[in-house]
């Protein structure tokens, strides 16, 4: 019973993330040095409008960035399609949290604030 109550409670703190990120707008102004390039981030059709979004709205600095990028290109491995899918996203939370289908499903619904079937860096980012 111990295991199951780490994931639901960490689900109610993903829900209130996702909130949170659905308020969230990514746009704004170019930041001057913030090119998508430098940290690995040309593979997942990401904009430097995006890139200075999260260093203004996050409070990750660019070797954080980098740290999730590589993090978010693990998880992206099964299409390599700069999104991370529902498989993909089981797939990788499933072993790095021992949760089982039905828990990893409804994290992902979380995440996936748009509805849209995947996960894209920005919102991985703000939910990080």
């Amino acid at each position: 019973a111990v295991r199951n109550a780490v994931p639901y409670t960490a689900l109610a703190a993903a829900a209130a993330a996702a909130a949170t990120v659905a308020a969230v707008n990514v746009s704004g102004p170019p930041v001057s040095g913030c090119e998508p390039g430098m940290i690995g981030l040309d593979s997942l059709n990401f904009t430097q409008e995006s890139l200075a979004t999260l260093l203004r709205k996050t409070e990750f600095n660019m070797q954080e960035i980098r740290h999730l990028a590589a993090e978010y290109q693990k998880i992206d491995v099964r299409y390599g399609d700069g999104t991370i899918s529902g498989d993909e996203f089981a797939n990788y939370y499933s072993k790095k949290f021992e949760l089982d289908h039905g828990q990893t499903a409804q994290l992902f619904r979380l995440f996936d604030v748009d509805g849209g079937g995947s996960i894209d860096f920005v919102v991985f980012t703000l939910l990080y």
